[in-house]
């Protein structure tokens, strides 16, 4: 058997109330003329009358009760149907007490408050799971089985704040539970929920999908780390990161950021402020930019050349020349000094010169220069021409 829709329900208590105001308008009409002449038939004609009365009545409480129970899942519908319905009681109540007047009998019907929140509590539960909230949902219902009479808002208190109930609601604003214990100013719900979808936009739009989790917004809130806070790192961090993947490694080099999750937590790590994130990037390009020409880099060579201002552009177009010098300069020194030269410590001397811009360093290497030009001579040289050498500056 098919349940009646909520339309039609209140559709019959409709026509009930109307057919119930008919039988009341002969009602009034059968006790005027009883009172004005008492004979037997027009009593009997006030007794019918009064149990027609009667009968309608408990027809239109019968669709009422109907139209409690078909209440659909729409909050703002939900309160209209609540209003009407308890408007419908009543009217009712007061056609029962004139059925009494007139020598019928009726009990008077009061909708049970209970009944009421039921019927906002299970809307309120389909809300809440929505939301991921089921946990609270189930301890709403206890709260209710406890206190069947119990206010909305005195269940809301009890909710958040007895710890007889509030261990699923702690869990689910999470970020509110440590903000309280710190201390700290909380958010309201809808603000925390709110905060919740703007990470999670953030994320999505930065390809970032393994941080949109409850738990990690439970992490940015309790941390105090707005949505604008979040767009700014991932926009002066993340996004210059994925840039190459030179950049990259580097990152993950210089601070032991292994995956892409290492990363992310770096970045949006709240004990570090955003002005020391840029900065670490900002090595982390130049770290990027000597990988990309199959250098060496470290941590502190790339953080000394960003603090001398060195920009990305400026180290890539560096290291690009420090490629092409390297193998000739250490040719160079190796026949300056009669032996062998590490590598590294030769791109060394060249960053020195080439970076840094050490006068020292650029003397050194004019002069390594210098003497190769000077013992060329009219014959090809050890390093095949006089433009090989001169090409280092």
């Amino acid at each position: 058997m098919t349940t009646p829709s909520y339309g039609t329900n209140f559709r019959r208590a409709e026509e009930a109330s109307n057919a119930q105001g008919t039988v009341a308008a002969a009602l009034q009409t059968a006790i005027k003329n009883a009172q004005k002449n008492p004979t037997k038939k027009n009593l009997a004609i006030l007794a019918q009358t009064g149990a027609a009365r009667a009968e309608t009545v408990a027809n239109q409480v019968k669709n009422i009760q109907g139209v409690v129970a078909g209440i659909p899942a729409s909050v703002a519908e939900t309160n209209k149907i609540i209003a009407e319905v308890e408007a419908a009681y009543d009217a009712v109540n007061a056609a029962g007490a004139e059925v009494v007047a007139a020598g019928g009998s009726f009990t008077p019907i009061k909708p049970k408050t209970s009944a009421f929140d039921a019927a906002s509590d299970a809307i309120l539960a389909q809300t809440l799971k929505s939301y991921g909230m089921e946990g609270i949902a189930q301890t709403i219902a206890q709260i209710r089985g406890d206190y069947p009479e119990i206010s909305s808002e005195n269940l809301m208190l009890l909710l958040k704040n007895d710890t007889r109930y509030n261990t699923e609601y702690n869990k689910r604003f999470a970020g509110n539970a440590k903000l309280k214990a710190a201390g700290l100013p909380t958010l309201d719900d809808a603000s925390y929920l709110k905060a919740e979808d703007e990470y999670k936009k953030i994320f999505t739009a930065y390809g970032a999908t393994s941080l949109a989790t409850k738990d990690y917004y439970a992490t940015l809130i309790s941390n105090r780390m707005d949505a604008v806070d979040v767009t700014n790192r991932m926009n002066d961090a993340y996004a210059r990161l994925q840039a190459t993947p030179e950049v990259k490694k580097a990152f993950q080099t210089f601070y032991s950021a292994a995956t892409d999750g290492d990363i992310l937590a770096a970045i949006l790590d709240p004990t570090t402020q955003l002005p020391v994130l840029q900065r670490k990037v900002a090595a982390a390009e130049i770290g990027g930019a000597a990988l990309k020409q199959n250098l060496q880099t470290s941590l502190a060579t790339a953080t000394e050349l960003q603090g001398l201002g060195v920009t990305q552009a400026q180290a890539q177009a560096g290291y690009s020349t420090i490629a092409q010098a390297l193998p000739t300069y250490e040719k160079l020194l190796e026949i300056s000094s009669g032996k062998d030269v590490k590598t590294t410590d030769v791109q060394a001397k060249l960053e020195e010169s080439k970076l840094k811009k050490t006068a020292s360093a650029i003397q050194e290497e004019q002069a390594a220069i210098a003497r190769e030009i000077a013992q060329f001579g009219g014959s090809a040289g050890r390093l095949a021409s006089k433009d090989r050498a001169q090409g280092l500056i």
